[in-house]
């Protein structure tokens, strides 16, 4: 952290003394502490030179010098110590403490070290500054620097445009060495990208581990966070809780060194990529070398003792799709999947099955033949089948047939390509509802899709939180081995 240089001035009756402000640009350095002197009131200040050389040995000894400096031994220095934390440091208001002022002023330098009580002239202020009393006790205040102040949805982050949320912003303060008040600064471990911003980025990338690197680097120098400039989707991320800001300190049940997960997107985070240390293109996780910030809105889940960091992050990193599923599937719903193979797609599958129960039905919709036989295995549609999902009208025969002309209650799309939003809802009854999971959906096309073909269905936007999410996924894992192994097999 960088930290403008503060001189300390104590007014006591006509004297000055100015000791030296510890200072660092190493956060961790700056950050333990300011000492600063103060005499006792009980005193006697004498203000002319002659006075003080008399009294000079009284206090210092012969060769005795009195000053501050960051790697001073304090213990053999002629003053005690006592802690005590100032009140409004930095607003140039005085702090009455034993009948004496002091205030805080700025400087454009100081020196490294400045010695008091010396008959050379000292630098400070362009003054010649000394310490004049009969005491050899002099008390040390302990000064805990005050962060600044943040709003709780990261709008103090933002740099362009002002006035924007972190998400929409297209840049924003990704400094990780100075954090603010209500924050929490994250050792970050794995990035688990959106899979549509994966794909996307990997396409572009034609594969190349390097390239896909260079491009993810690229994206955070420009944002100061992980957007993907085609989806506009992030992703989450695993990490090491570092610091926690004051104003978050007992108001929150997590502590430095916990392992958590991130349930907010990478579109709004503030984050630093240090190094990229290992691509994982199989299951859209990147680890890497890196700070994050979590805003005071930010959710978050701590990751389990009795499930595999990976395994979680997976698992998390999807939460809001069976977390809707459980809220919209009802005893006896017909539920459609589109992409039940994928990571949100099984999930969906299983708690579809639990919630719709032995009247319901639920149809799966994978895009290979190996999903396809995967999920037949698993058990947990009813019917499963592979088709292209960019092609509405045969699905929608299918679907049709499947259901004796009755379609779909409840439509769930969880794959990561565009175009398959007419499937969506061509599946799916008037009366029906269309959840729109996947960050690849273009609602613009949803819309007026829907507004085309003479569809009256419910369209719900793609919320990736929904109250317990994380719980409700990590409990899927815990109570169904044949879900927590095929995930363990694919994701950790």
């Amino acid at each position: 952290m960088h930290i403008t240089k503060f001189i300390i001035v104590f007014l006591l009756k006509d004297l000055i003394c100015v000791p030296q402000v510890l200072q660092s640009k190493d956060r961790q350095q700056a950050e333990k502490f300011i000492l600063c002197a103060i005499v006792p009131k009980n005193r006697r200040f004498l203000t002319k030179k002659r006075h003080f050389f008399q009294k000079k040995r009284r206090f210092f000894g012969k060769k005795r010098r009195f000053f501050f400096g960051e790697n001073e031994d304090f213990e053999n220095q002629p003053f005690v110590k006592a802690d005590f934390l100032l009140e409004n440091p930095l607003d140039n208001s005085p702090f009455q403490q034993n009948n004496s002022a002091f205030y805080f002023a700025k400087t454009p330098s100081y020196p490294t070290k400045t010695a008091f009580c010396e008959r050379k002239k000292t630098p400070c202020l362009k003054k010649n500054v000394y310490l004049q009393t009969r005491s050899e006790k002099v008390t040390i205040f302990k000064y805990n620097i005050k962060m600044k102040k943040g709003c709780k949805y990261g709008t103090h982050r933002v740099i362009e445009p002002k006035g924007v949320l972190p998400q929409p912003a297209n840049k924003i303060d990704n400094n990780m060495d100075e954090i603010y008040d209500n924050e929490i600064l994250i050792d970050v471990q794995t990035l688990n990208i959106d899979s549509a911003s994966f794909t996307q980025i990997e396409e572009q990338a034609k594969g190349d581990k390097a390239e896909i690197a260079k491009i993810m680097m690229s994206i955070v120098e420009k944002q100061g966070k992980h957007r993907n400039p085609v989806t506009g989707s992030g992703g989450m991320l695993l990490g090491t809780v570092e610091k926690i800001g004051d104003a978050l300190i007992g108001k929150t049940d997590l502590k430095v060194g916990d392992k958590i997960a991130t349930l907010v997107s990478l579109s709004l985070t503030p984050l630093r990529i240090d190094k990229i240390k290992d691509i994982r293109p199989e299951i859209d996780q990147v680890d890497i070398d890196g700070k994050a910030i979590l805003f005071e809105s930010g959710i978050y889940a701590k990751i389990p003792s009795d499930l595999p960091e990976n395994l979680a992050l997976s698992a998390l990193d999807v939460a809001g799709a069976p977390a809707q599923t459980a809220k919209l599937v009802k005893p006896g719903d017909t539920v459609v999947i589109i992409g039940a193979g994928g990571k949100s797609g099984m999930l969906c599958c299983y708690e579809a099955k639990k919630r719709a129960g032995v009247t319901g039905k639920v149809i799966g919709i994978c895009h290979s033949e190996k999903s396809t036989k995967r999920m037949e295995e698993l058990g947990f549609c009813d019917v499963v089948f592979s088709a292209d999902a960019t092609q509405p009208v045969p699905v929608m025969k299918k679907i049709e047939e499947l259901t004796n002309g009755q379609m779909a209650d409840i439509c769930i799309n969880n794959v990561n390509i565009p175009d398959t939003e007419m499937t969506s809802i061509l599946v799916t009854k008037n009366t029906g509802t269309v959840y729109f999971f996947s960050m690849a959906t273009s609602f613009t096309k949803a819309a007026l899709g829907a507004e085309g073909v003479g569809s009256d269905v419910t369209m719900i936007v793609g919320n990736g939180y929904t109250k317990g999410h994380a719980e409700i996924t990590l409990q899927e894992l815990r109570e169904c081995e044949k879900l927590r192994k095929i995930f363990t097999e694919l994701y950790a």
